[in-house]
């Protein structure tokens, strides 16, 4: 019953995925920032191996893992409602 519900989601997940990476992928980079960081990491023996790009992977990993799971209760919230509409559908016109 609610393998279609999962592959529809899986499906506007993958999507909304692939439209997130494209955008991120496809983002002007300003070059001055690149060649300053490059500059700073070889002038600098101390510095922090986290990237500006690690830092987003890891803040989009929290915030989609978060997405998918308000979704996935949603979905289950929307699949009992709509079970209980059609209930009371068919009690009705049993009547």
């Amino acid at each position: 019953m609610y393998r279609w519900r999962r592959k529809i989601l899986f499906a506007l997940t993958m999507y909304f995925m692939g439209f997130a990476t494209a955008i991120y992928v496809l983002a002007p980079v300003d070059d001055n920032r690149t060649r300053s960081h490059a500059s700073t990491a070889k002038s600098s023996a101390n510095i922090d191996t986290t990237s500006d790009s690690e830092q987003f992977a890891s803040a989009f990993n929290t915030h989609m893992r978060r997405y998918l799971s308000v979704a996935e209760e949603q979905a289950e919230k929307l699949g009992e409602f709509i079970k209980a509409k059609l209930a009371e559908r068919r009690s009705n016109d049993g009547q």
